[in-house]
């Protein structure tokens, strides 16, 4: 089966288990590392990311736009891009 996808959404910060310690922990840049691998890899589909995190890290706002992400996305953000395609 074919897919056709128009946009990947990802979040910016995961809860999640790292290589090494078996408690689940807030991965910070779960996100960043998501478009990072997508770009090595020659996908070229637009990422949004859903953060409030950015308010308060400006640091990792940066960051993700500087890896690819396409916008950083509130949730009324996300729910327009969904309908509008």
């Amino acid at each position: 089966m074919d897919l056709a996808f128009f946009a990947v959404f990802t979040d910016l910060v995961r809860t999640e288990k790292r290589a090494g310690d078996a408690s689940e922990k807030p991965y910070y840049k779960a996100g960043i590392d998501l478009v990072n691998s997508m770009r090595d890899m020659a996908i070229c589909l637009p990422v949004y990311m859903y953060s409030s995190w950015c308010r308060l890290h400006q640091e990792l706002c940066t960051e993700a736009l500087e890896a690819g992400i396409s916008k950083i996305c509130t949730y009324n953000d996300i729910v327009y891009l969904i309908r509008r395609e």
